[in-house]
């Protein structure tokens, strides 16, 4: 599984874990299979080209993976791998704790020493 994969899968599920919870319209889906096995199922449908992009999890997976919610776009992000020796490591005193921003310092990290 990709990183990307599994961040879809990941979303998918806290996604399912709601609607099973909280949304009526997933009770029989919820009385049938646990939101891990829904978020496997979507995943293997996406990847075999046959998955459905109507629904409230796909939905919320895509928002909580910053993708569009066409098939061409999820399609895409699920085939996207991130080669380990294209990634640079990041110091911590580099980025904001809170926000994640380069260079802000409003987490309160003493950056005197760095």
């Amino acid at each position: 599984m990709t990183h990307n994969q599994a961040r879809f899968h990941l979303a998918l599920q806290v996604a399912y874990q709601d609607l099973f919870a909280n949304d009526p319209e997933y009770a029989y889906s919820a009385s049938r299979m646990t939101p891990g096995t829904l978020a496997d199922k979507m995943l293997a449908a996406f990847l075999k080209g046959s998955g459905s992009n109507s629904g409230k999890g796909v939905a919320r997976a895509c928002k909580a993976c910053s993708i569009g919610k066409t098939y061409k776009a999820i399609y895409a992000f699920l085939q996207e791998s991130l080669d380990p020796d294209d990634v640079t490591p990041i110091a911590r005193e580099a980025y904001c704790g809170v926000c994640g921003q380069m260079g802000c310092g409003h987490d309160g990290l003493d950056r005197e020493d760095a």
